[in-house]
């Protein structure tokens, strides 16, 4: 398996062509733009080793805790971490869900907060808040054009194509 660091090298070498091909079949710069960020992001921080403690999760830093139960639950270059499409989708919902859940806390404890210093809350009902919350963040994304969302899945899924082409090629080379 090659070193994180090669990854991230290959990655961001195929970046600006797939970026110029993308808008090439787009004509749409907008799109072509979250593309680009998309790959970027998901090589540095989405990556399909956040399943081990590797560079990409290091890099949320303060955050990495969001990672620690999908390292528990996703075995390391299985088809739930390294397959592209799959594994990105399955990725950005599980960053989707956790902001949406840290959300929901932050809320909480702030109403807690508020409560405690006496001001007026409308829901003090923990449950209530995440849950609105979590709708808060749904409807967001369903907000967001749907020429940014597939922009963003491909993107994403690109870096991890070149993530998982990357191992394979290195692993051939190991065993010869």
């Amino acid at each position: 398996m090659p070193r994180y660091h090669t990854h991230e090298v290959f990655a961001s070498l195929f970046t600006i062509p797939l970026t110029y091909l993308y808008y090439k079949i787009t004509r749409d710069l907008g799109a072509s733009a979250v593309f680009f960020i998309s790959i970027i992001f998901g090589v540095f921080f989405l990556s399909p080793d956040l399943d081990t403690k590797s560079k990409a999760y290091r890099r949320w830093s303060f955050l990495r805790f969001i990672w620690i139960p999908y390292m528990k639950l996703v075995k390391h270059r299985s088809f739930l971490s390294h397959f592209p499409v799959v594994s990105s989708i399955i990725r950005s919902i599980y960053l989707t869900l956790s902001i949406a859940f840290i959300s929901a806390l932050i809320i909480y404890f702030l109403t807690a907060i508020f409560v405690f210093l006496g001001v007026e809350m409308k829901t003090k009902n923990f449950l209530l808040v995440l849950r609105e919350s979590f709708f808060s963040t749904v409807h967001i994304l369903l907000d967001i054009d749907l020429k940014f969302l597939i922009a963003f899945l491909i993107g994403i899924s690109s870096g991890d194509t070149i993530h998982m082409v990357l191992d394979i090629v290195s692993t051939k080379i190991k065993r010869t």
